[in-house]
């Protein structure tokens, strides 16, 4: 395996992205399991490449996307971040997933100076995310809410 390059996501990538979005397996792992159309991806997507308190980098092996990492700064908390991470349909089961989160992290930590912790919320039923998370130094977090919560401090 290659090293994992990101770029940041940016408008040619929307339909890939809304498409990995609405695959079957991604949407049962994900909290939020509905479809998505493509009026509404095409409306997120535009304000999320503008807002400036979220950054959305795409992961690529040998110029291949293989999946994306969201950061987004929480309302409330001055130097909290909370992860998003997907791994595109035809790049699952292949071990990227590590590479692409800390990488992210990685590059996020070189673009904001206020993040000391970043926090991520997984289904319980999520095993590869859940192994994700702890295998990256994350803090499992005990919650209420069904979902499992993690925390990384920095």
């Amino acid at each position: 395996m290659s090293e994992i390059v990101l770029v940041s996501a940016e408008i040619c990538h929307s339909e890939m992205i809304w498409e990995w979005r609405n695959d079957s397996i991604t949407r049962k792992m994900f909290v939020n399991s509905e479809k998505v159309s493509w009026e509404r991806h095409t409306s997120w997507y535009k304000k999320v490449l503008l807002d400036k308190c979220r950054k959305l980098y795409l992961g690529e092996e040998g110029g291949i996307p293989i999946g994306l990492v969201r950061f987004d700064k929480c309302e409330n908390e001055e130097y909290v971040y909370e992860v998003s991470i997907n791994i595109s349909p035809a790049s699952r089961k292949k071990g990227f997933g590590k590479q692409l989160l800390t990488n992210g992290i990685r590059r996020l930590l070189k673009e904001v100076d206020n993040c000391k912790f970043i926090r991520a919320e997984v289904k319980n039923d999520n095993v590869s995310s859940n192994k994700l998370f702890m295998s990256c130094g994350f803090i499992f977090i005990e919650n209420e809410s069904g979902m499992n919560s993690y925390e990384l401090s920095l």
